[in-house]
């Protein structure tokens, strides 16, 4: 008789987090952090991903902690999910969510860190063959180039390219608070344990553009326009086993 087939435990602590929210968020978080450190343990990224064959709930798993993480305000453990989100969607062959995942995180980084750090992020996806070269990275530029410009209008206009548009709501609810002169970011401290709230505002974190940074390489708008149906259900979780069809991040 063939052995059980053992289950993963990632559902169940995102399960449990999401039942602890409404409790403590802090812990929450906790958990879905160690949700995440068994998706992708710590010597798969160590090794940079080197022969890892994640299972569906593995992929599940970093999916739905980015979807909680954003709900909650919580965007600095957004940006640290980066080595186990590119390691896991770069073994699934999903390209493009890891693209949308690097727009998410120059969206954020202006949000949290200002425009230096962003674009040092951004400098840092380019080295990303596939990021380099989509509509998804242009869309990045245009932004980083209208807030350096100080162009209100330019910047309107960024905010709304439509692979900013499909961005999840949560990244957008922070990016309605840039503006040329710099960011009121929504803090994470504003939101209440028992869910989103709206953030109280907050001093405008200043730009400073007085060294700009250099020019960054030209890029091609790529030609991905794959239709964007599959979209996140925000915390779907123990979906069909079966369905490894690449999704937004949204």
């Amino acid at each position: 008789m063939p052995a059980a087939k053992r289950e993963r435990p990632e559902p169940y602590l995102m399960k449990a987090a999401i039942a602890m929210a409404g409790e403590s968020l802090e812990e929450a978080v906790g958990i879905v952090k160690e949700a995440c450190e068994v998706a992708v343990p710590a010597e798969v990224v160590e090794s940079g991903g080197e022969g890892f064959q994640p299972a569906t709930a593995q992929l599940d798993c970093i999916r739905n902690a980015y979807a909680f993480l954003c709900e909650y305000g919580k965007f600095q453990e957004v940006l640290a999910l980066e080595p186990r989100c590119k390691i896991m969607y770069k073994a699934m062959g999903q390209d493009l969510t890891l693209n949308q995942y690097f727009l998410s995180c120059t969206v954020l980084m202006l949000a949290t860190s200002g425009f230096d750090a962003a674009w040092s992020l951004f400098e840092s996806h380019l080295q990303d063959t596939e990021y380099l070269h989509s509509e998804l990275c242009k869309a990045a530029e245009n932004l980083l180039v209208a807030l350096r410009s100080y162009d209100e209008e330019q910047l309107a206009e960024a905010k709304k390219q439509r692979r900013i548009l499909s961005l999840s709501p949560y990244v957008l609810r922070a990016l309605d608070r840039l503006t040329s002169e710099g960011v009121e970011a929504p803090l994470p401290e504003q939101l209440t344990s028992a869910g989103p709230a709206a953030a109280t505002e907050a001093p405008p974190l200043i730009i400073d553009n007085s060294l700009p940074p250099s020019e960054v390489k030209e890029t091609e708008a790529g030609t991905n326009d794959a239709n964007l149906n599959d979209e996140l259900d925000a915390l779907n979780i123990g979906g069909d086993d079966d369905d490894d069809d690449e999704l937004d991040l949204t």
